[in-house]
């Protein structure tokens, strides 16, 4: 079919390099299509918006259809990937995109036109990551994990609330309060703690992650280092009241204890300095010279900081 004389503009969309291009051209009105080479329309009808995307080894396109739904459109067929369009429809991630039903809820579907999980819907669902889950509401203040096979991940816990997932841990709100870290992979959530600091931004060493961990009995921090596939490890037990943040890939956190007294701990947990200080500043990975990484005052006097525990008066 050829296309119509009201084009306005013709813009690629898509080449494979096997001397087959793709365009989508647009009317006067506003409405799409995508064409070929020789200005045949390729696919059936138009649309408001279209959109490429590149899945792996896949090639889909998101269109926005004339009644504001939403479907994909497969390749080389140019044919709707599911039968019935969706409310939103969104980008794949790990496999899967976020779609949203006529009822307002949410699932995922995959490259292949398959509904993730057909019999349930859900509230609100994040993306997938890289472990292969996802996060999904299942209804008010219950908030659960799904598998890339479509299984609950806890089917017997409910969750008030779950927060950051990287590879396969996760922390979760539970229903008395208090928060725990859930392993994904191995389906098991570990000891309750008074507060678990989020993973924004974690720090990783040999594919560690740090985090901040309150105890049940007190509300000290402690720090505990993380790896992929093993237990939870503690990495500091001190007596620690208050903390700041990794400073963006150094590897050091600045701690505070009990005497309102200040020191290092290095991502391993050890403290940096000997001894404890009024106040320290730490550099920004940005800031840092060589070696140095931050600085103290101590007796009137300034000193620059070595990521090895050493102190100088001056940059050397």
């Amino acid at each position: 079919m050829q296309i119509p004389n009201d084009i306005v503009s013709i813009e690629k969309i898509y080449s494979t390099g096997l001397n087959q291009t793709f365009y989508v051209a647009t009317t006067e009105s506003g409405l799409k299509s995508i064409i070929n080479s020789k200005l045949d329309m390729i696919t059936n009808g138009w649309f408001k918006e279209i959109n490429l995307l590149k899945v792996e080894d896949k090639i889909l396109f998101l269109v926005k259809q004339l009644d504001d739904l939403y479907n994909y459109l497969t390749y080389p067929e140019f044919k709707p990937l599911s039968q019935t369009p969706f409310r939103g429809a969104y980008s794949f991630k790990q496999g899967f995109a976020v779609v949203k039903g006529a009822n307002d809820k949410y699932n995922f579907i995959s490259t292949n036109g398959e509904i993730l999980s057909p019999k349930k819907w859900f509230e609100y669902v994040d993306d997938f990551i890289k472990s292969g889950f996802a996060t999904v509401k299942l209804d008010d203040n219950n908030w659960n994990f799904i598998s890339s096979k479509g299984d609950i991940v806890f089917p017997n816990n409910k969750f008030v609330d779950v927060y950051d997932a990287y590879f396969e841990f996760a922390i979760v709100l539970l229903d008395d309060g208090n928060m725990a870290l859930v392993n994904l992979l191995k389906r098991t959530i570990y000891q309750k703690f008074r507060y678990i600091d989020t993973f924004h931004n974690p720090i990783w060493n040999n594919k560690n992650i740090v985090s901040s961990f309150a105890t049940l009995e007190n509300n000290h921090k402690l720090y505990y280092r993380i790896s992929p596939n093993e237990e939870p490890l503690l990495s500091c037990d001190m007596d620690i009241i208050s903390y700041g943040s990794f400073k963006n890939g150094l590897g050091f956190i600045k701690v505070k204890n009990s005497q309102n007294k200040y020191n290092i701990i290095d991502i391993n947990g050890n403290l940096l300095l000997k001894g404890w200080y009024n106040n320290i500043y730490l550099y920004n990975k940005d800031e840092a010279i060589g070696d140095y990484i931050g600085y103290i005052f101590n007796g009137g006097k300034k000193y620059y900081i070595r990521k090895y525990g050493e102190m100088t008066k001056r940059l050397m």
